[in-house]
């Protein structure tokens, strides 16, 4: 269920379909550039001490290794 209280609400909405040439061969690589800016916020975030919990709004083509990975860093899941 979507969060009901104040939170950072980040999406990742994956399409490999729809990725740069440069990434056409190398989607996972792809997939793994928009993970790690998430992952980066959810570093400044926690490194600044925010209160506030962090979800992703995940859709498209979803990796469940990435998604663990969020998890592992205490950011909720959100289905789109």
């Amino acid at each position: 269920p979507p969060p009901r209280a104040p939170t950072f609400l980040l999406s990742l909405i994956f399409n490999q379909s729809l990725v740069r040439n440069s990434f056409a061969h190398k989607v996972e690589k792809a997939y793994a550039r928009e993970l790690n800016r998430i992952l980066s916020f959810v570093r400044s975030a926690r490194k600044v001490n925010t209160t506030l919990p962090i979800h992703v709004m995940v859709a498209g083509d979803r990796y469940a290794s990435g998604e663990a990975k969020l998890r592992e860093k205490g950011v909720g899941i959100v289905e789109a």
